[in-house]
């Protein structure tokens, strides 16, 4: 899944431990002043986004890249009202 990033921390017992940051869902509403999205993304499939040109599909992946990498700038000219990025954070913990 493109949107999944790994951290990885050894701890002084020899344990692993490795967390996952998900997108599970991006809501996006009154973007240009008319289009409200609920995307559901999927964990174990791919995630296609569909549509015709003008109606931001472009737009909703540069959402999530900025989000992601914290450039909160980008929202500042970007004509929407609410932008929600819903995260499922997996801990994981195993020996060496």
């Amino acid at each position: 899944n493109y949107f999944m990033v790994k951290y990885n921390w050894q701890g002084r017992d020899r344990h692993k431990v490795q967390e996952e940051n998900m997108v599970q869902r991006i809501s996006i509403k009154g973007l240009f002043g008319y289009f409200d999205y609920e995307i559901p993304l999927w964990e174990e499939r791919i995630s296609i986004l569909t549509g015709p040109n003008g109606f931001g599909k472009s737009t909703i992946i540069n959402c999530i890249n900025a989000f992601g990498n914290s450039n909160l700038e980008f929202f500042v000219d970007l004509n929407f009202k609410k932008y929600f990025h819903q995260m499922a954070v997996k801990y994981y913990v195993s020996k060496r």
